[in-house]
């Protein structure tokens, strides 16, 4: 296995929290860092949305961030709630706190159960996890000498047409639609180990 294929193993969210709170200071350093890099970004733009000013978004993260990461004893329990509902919680919950720190009037008030609130933090949860998703499997297939992950790339995201992939990569018609399906199937996979137990 190389390492692309283990780090793609580190993404399933209970073996990340294990190792977050592993007692080997490089594992759990490395899941942290892993942590903080797949759900900073979502964090980042959720808070932004409701307002949270540019220079206050850095802090207000790092504290969801470190509150996450701090908690001993932190499980995965699906019968308490799923991750994202807690994520989401707790920046709501931050934004709150920074906004009665700041004394805030006339701010929006974020009601987590709303509709509008919940839409927001999936869309921008699927397009995190997503964009997480390509960039492990691009990793993935960085090493191999075929042209995967490009064949995929210009036909299945920018719409080029197949013939003229395969013409470009000196590939064949049946190597495109290959590389294509394999792909399609990584990402599959990828996007289900990053969200099991998560969504």
């Amino acid at each position: 296995m190389n390492q692309s294929q283990a780090d793609l193993n580190l993404r399933t969210s209970p073996t990340l929290f294990l190792a977050m709170q592993s007692d080997d200071p490089v594992r759990r350093r490395a899941a942290q860092d892993r942590f903080f890099r797949a759900y900073a970004p979502i964090i980042s733009r959720f808070v932004r949305r409701y307002g949270v000013k540019a220079g206050d978004v850095d802090d207000l993260v790092q504290t969801v961030v470190v509150a996450i990461l701090s908690a001993k004893g932190f499980t995965l329990d699906p019968e308490r709630g799923r991750f994202r509902g807690y994520l989401k919680a707790a920046s709501i919950n931050a934004v709150k706190k920074l906004w009665a720190k700041q004394s805030r009037e006339g701010t929006t008030e974020i009601d987590g159960d709303s509709v509008g609130v919940e839409a927001t933090w999936r869309d921008f949860w699927e397009e995190e996890m997503l964009k997480n998703a390509l960039s492990e499997v691009r990793a993935a297939y960085s090493t191999q000498k075929a042209p995967t992950f490009e064949a995929f790339w210009r036909v299945a995201m920018l719409g080029q047409e197949v013939k003229v992939v395969a013409d470009e990569l000196k590939i064949s018609v049946d190597s495109v639609y290959a590389a294509k399906s394999r792909i399609q199937n990584a990402l599959k996979e990828q996007l289900q180990s990053l969200n099991d137990g998560l969504i």
